[in-house]
């Protein structure tokens, strides 16, 4: 052995040595102190697998909760924890485990339900929070009042809720109110911020949108009929999404004047650009621009009027349209700018 390696062992090796020993005897009475003489001591269950931990309060409020590891076992963020007969998810948790994992639990109060891509019901709880910086309860238009209630939903990432997507519909109220059950639909995706290593949590704006009549009440399932009906048909009757898209016609090449309503035509073209002639309604959303557009659907779902109230502070705005077919599962956009006169 060279004098260098023999330096390394003696100086290097060994302080790394009564480090982990250190370690290894702080782990050892954390959990003899953990299991004998802490209260807060419980057994839970973690994505289906009984573990031990422990659960104290926190100064965020009574539905966010500490929960500490015992050593060398971690938590990963987007686990679903079952603990006093409810559901709770790991919104956050301390990368540094080398002794225990300390995270933080949020107290699940929905339990949201869609339709999947086959077809299938997906069940997942969730957490639903006010979003009261742009809540207002409802919203004047020249027509109509509609409800512009916003909502904030945080729920785990897996492979079923990376699908969701900029648009799609749910039902979120309490069950037993069936005659008045309200519709929301996303309109702020936010990813990112919740996940670690590519786990965690997924957080989306929610806002009020209007009931369908191919909504299920009674499962609390948006859009049930529509979906169903289409994966339930041969793929010869139901066109997919790559032949087809959707053609918005009218408003001067995307110029929205506050002196005169626009009136949009909405058709389902193939390639050729000829129109399919059984086409269903349309669902539409104002993204950047709900403040200053208002807009009225015709009857027939397949026309809409867009309105810009004579205010000049918002010449200059940018306002996209976004357009939606459940039963061709497509969707599309289009940018409009508003100026003075027409």
């Amino acid at each position: 052995m060279s004098l260098w390696n023999e330096y390394m062992n003696e100086h290097v090796s060994l302080p790394q040595t009564k480090r982990q020993q250190m370690i290894e005897r702080v782990q050892q009475r954390q959990t003899e102190l953990l299991r004998n003489k802490n209260l807060s001591y419980v057994t839970v269950t973690i994505n289906g697998e009984e573990r031990e931990a422990v659960i104290t309060r926190s100064d965020n409020g009574d539905d966010i909760k500490n929960l500490l590891s015992l050593p060398n076992e971690k938590f990963e963020r987007g686990s679903l924890v079952e603990w006093q007969d409810n559901y709770w998810l790991i919104i956050s948790h301390d990368v540094q485990d080398e002794l225990y994992t300390r995270a933080k639990i949020q107290q699940c109060n929905y339990t949201l339900k869609w339709i999947n891509n086959n077809g299938d019901i997906i069940e997942r709880h969730c957490i639903i929070t006010n979003n009261d910086r742009n809540s207002s309860g409802e919203r004047e238009t020249k027509e109509i009042t509609v409800g512009d209630n916003r909502l904030n939903l945080i729920i785990a990432k897996d492979s079923e809720t990376k699908e969701l997507y900029r648009g799609q519909r749910f039902l979120v109220d309490d069950v037993d109110a069936q005659q008045n059950i309200l519709a929301y639909q996303i309109t702020k995706p936010d990813r990112l911020p919740g996940l670690y290593n590519g786990k965690g949590v997924y957080t989306f704006g929610l806002k009020e949108c209007n009931r369908s009549t191919n909504d299920n009440t009674e499962l609390m399932v948006a859009d049930y009929y529509t979906l169903i009906n289409s994966s339930n048909k041969d793929d010869t009757d139901v066109p997919t999404s790559q032949p087809y898209a959707i053609r918005i016609e009218g408003c001067n090449d995307g110029v929205l004047y506050i002196d005169e309503d626009c009136e949009l035509s909405f058709s389902i073209v193939d390639k050729q650009g000829d129109v399919i002639q059984n086409s269903n309604g349309y669902e539409y959303s104002l993204e950047n621009g709900e403040d200053y557009v208002s807009i009225k659907p015709s009857a027939d779902n397949h026309t809409l009027t867009l309105y810009v109230p004579l205010k000049y502070s918002f010449i200059g705005k940018r306002v996209t349209l976004r357009v939606m077919s459940s039963l061709y599962n497509l969707s599309t956009e289009k940018e409009f700018v508003i100026k003075g006169w027409s």
